[in-house]
């Protein structure tokens, strides 16, 4: 049975593609509308952890979609209500706290399938598998390099019923420079979950999202 928890480990390290060149390019929500400067703790991962036997079929069932396979809408979209910021918020806030304790099957749980497949898509059939994740039991990173939750912004509503929300994060296995990554998510039985990330270089002005 394929595993996954090398690759959720390595998750931060890949999402270091998908940052911004100036975090002061990233358009800021209001005074209020955003989480900042905190550390997720590993003990703060408890959502349930997905059923590994669902986490292989999901990733042998299809392909990774691209979440905004148009690019990014200009503006980004209409600013979410209270309720939408803080369910984003918080599912960003334990995805963060699953990274630092390294426990791939309760971070799991936080995304879509198309997101699930984005993450930790390793097809089945690949006989490298077993070594990029091994099972076991597992393994917080220390504590001098957690990562460290900056900001979750401009929490907006798409066209298409989805939420997107700019989050910042500082590595300090990257010296702790801030990273700056596009989520994009989708409400599944009331919980908004993962269904992926964009990249992109700048984020103008006008990205704000429209009152």
């Amino acid at each position: 049975m394929q595993n996954v928890s090398k690759r959720f480990v390595s998750l931060a390290a890949a999402l270091t593609i998908l940052s911004v060149t100036a975090v002061g390019a990233v358009a800021q929500g209001d005074e209020g509308d955003e989480v900042s400067f905190r550390i997720p703790l590993p003990e703060e991962c408890v959502v349930d952890p997905r059923d590994q036997a669902d986490i292989d079929a999901v990733l042998a069932a299809g392909e990774h979609q691209l979440v905004l396979a148009d690019g990014l809408p200009v503006p980004l979209g209409t600013r979410a209500d209270g309720d939408t910021r803080f369910a984003v918020e918080e599912t960003i806030y334990e995805l963060v706290a699953c990274l630092n304790a390294g426990n791939a099957a309760r971070g799991a749980t936080l995304f879509s399938d198309n997101g699930l497949r984005g993450f930790y898509g390793v097809p089945v059939d690949d006989t490298s598998a077993a070594e990029q994740a091994p099972a076991g039991t597992p393994t917080a990173r220390p504590k001098e390099q957690w990562l460290l939750l900056r900001a979750v912004t401009d929490v907006s509503i798409l066209d298409d019923g989805r939420a997107a929300a700019f989050v910042i994060l500082n590595d300090p296995l990257l010296r702790g420079r801030a990273q700056t990554i596009l989520f994009v998510f989708v409400n599944e039985g009331g919980a908004w979950l993962i269904d992926g990330t964009v990249g992109f270089s700048v984020v103008a002005p006008m990205a704000t999202p429209t009152p």
